[in-house]
């Protein structure tokens, strides 16, 4: 039986609303990934071979974690001294925390926290929070990664990569990014925030093994190796991304 992540909210609007909930990567309709059909193609150079969608470095990326979508509309508005203002159609001030709460719906962070420290060359104006009326449950010793949908683009904002100890701290926010030559954000209800990804805190340390030499290694690397390609016909998904 797999782990689980539990959403809760203090919020009855939110929770009878099923449109806005967190939905499993794998469910999230995204048109011009589904629009591709695995199958084999001839490369400019005569190759033949398959697109990314027979490539599970790619399939599994849309397998993994959960779309939050945006619980209302917002809108932001960057003057061009860099100070912003910001409307919530809906706010849900009153159910961060079951009652009152000192957090709004967006807030400031002060560029003297990043952003001033940031490399010349980022396309970063200023960083927001913007504060759900989610809190994340995860088993202990699970964190959640939060990142931008893959292979988006957006050009006037889009989430802070960061972590968050969700066995520990249990209020979802997102830091946001408002690029810069950006006059104004308008983000949609149900608009993707953010991806978020559960996963297990653990300390790796690192090797360099030789392998040349017969080690634990190499052994299992030439095993593979011609159990693979010792066969005129190869299954790529089986051999390499089976956890079987």
């Amino acid at each position: 039986m797999g782990k689980i992540i539990t959403f809760g909210t203090f919020s009855k609007d939110i929770f009878y609303t099923e449109e806005v909930h967190p939905i499993p990567m794998s469910k999230y309709p995204i048109e011009w990934w589904e629009n591709i059909k695995t199958e084999k193609i001839k490369f400019d150079d005569g190759k033949e071979g398959k697109n990314a969608k027979a490539c599970p470095s790619f399939v599994e990326i849309y397998q993994e974690g959960y779309v939050i979508p945006a619980p209302t509309d917002y809108k932001i508005k960057v003057t061009p001294t860099g100070e912003f203002f910001w409307e919530a159609a809906f706010t849900f001030r009153r159910d961060m925390d079951g009652g009152s709460s000192d957090k709004d719906d967006i807030e400031y962070h002060y560029n003297e926290q990043l952003v001033n420290h940031l490399p010349k060359d980022f396309d970063t104006e200023l960083i927001i929070k913007i504060n759900l009326p989610w809190k994340v449950f995860t088993p202990d010793g699970y964190s959640i990664r939060i990142m931008k949908m893959p292979f988006t683009s957006n050009k006037s904002w889009e989430p802070t990569y960061g972590v968050l100890r969700t066995d520990r701290n249990h209020h979802l926010n997102f830091q946001t990014n408002i690029k810069k030559d950006t006059e104004e954000v308008f983000i949609n209800q149900g608009e993707p925030l953010a991806l978020i990804v559960p996963y297990k805190r653990e300390e790796f340390k690192s090797n360099i093994v030789n392998l040349n030499d017969k080690n634990e290694h190499s052994i299992k690397y030439h095993k593979h190796y011609l159990k693979t390609y010792g066969k005129y016909k190869t299954n790529f998904r089986k051999d390499y991304w089976s956890d079987k």
